[in-house]
Parts: structure tokens; sequence; C-alpha cells
């Protein structure tokens, strides 16, 4: 399983970005890695052949960038593909379609505010009702 040229790229870019074991350069060794599977001499398997694989980087690094990782496993094994999921929603109050970062997210940036502050409008409406039965205040 060689990786492509393009895939290839965008793992190095990420291993030089994220991977807490790759040391651009240390006494001399370029894309220095401290794990102990790396090659012979020190180097990053990424930066050394292109038919390697990296089980720290598969566990660790690669989940950090959704859309590489769904491409890697692509090339690597087919059959342990996830597709990147898509958490397009639509707001509740405008309409407007927008990307959610959590499953639980129903309103966009723009009208997030707005449906808070009313959410807490409400609550301190019902309390103050509650308040005034009981005779409180």
């Amino acid at each position: 399983m060689e990786l492509p040229a393009e895939i290839l790229a965008k793992v190095r870019s990420l291993v030089k970005k994220e991977c807490a074991n790759h040391d651009a350069e240390l006494n001399g060794i370029r894309h220095y890695c401290c794990r102990e599977p790396a090659a012979s001499d020190k180097r990053c398997l990424y930066f050394v052949l292109d038919d390697v694989r990296c089980k720290w980087f598969e566990e660790a690094v690669l989940p950090l960038d959704s859309k590489l990782e769904y491409e890697y496993w692509q090339v690597v094994n087919p059959y342990k593909v996830n597709k990147p999921r898509d958490l397009s929603k639509q707001c509740k109050m405008c309409g407007k379609v927008f990307s959610a970062k959590s499953n639980r997210e129903v309103y966009c940036d723009s009208c997030k505010v707005t449906a808070r502050r009313e959410a807490v409008r409400k609550c301190n409406q019902r309390y103050r009702e509650k308040k005034r039965e009981r005779g409180i205040a």
C-alpha cells in the first residue's frame, strides 16, 4: 500500500504540525522521531518511506483531520473507512443552513444569542409567576 503523493503530502504536513514525537531537526537529524518503531536513523517513517504505517500517527494524530483520515483509510484499509460526519443543520429560528459543532446545536451563530436570551426571559417569567401564586413577593 503506497500512499498517493497528495495524501502523503497532507500526512507529512499534519505530522509536522501536530505529532508530539516529531521534531523538525535534532542533532543534525531532519524529521527526528522519538518513537521506537522509527527508521534506523531515527527519522519519521513518513519522511523516509512512502509505504509505511505508524500506529501512533493513525491513533493519535490522524483523527485531528477528519477529511484526511477518510482519504487515508480509503487507501490503507477501505473496510475501516468511517465517512466524515456532516453536521449541517437548519436553524430553528431563521431557517438558515449552518454547520453545527455538536449534535445538540439547533440555532445558527447569529440566532444563538437571541434564543438563549428568550429562554432565560421565559424561565424568569415562570419563576416570578410561581412566586406570585405562592404569595411570596
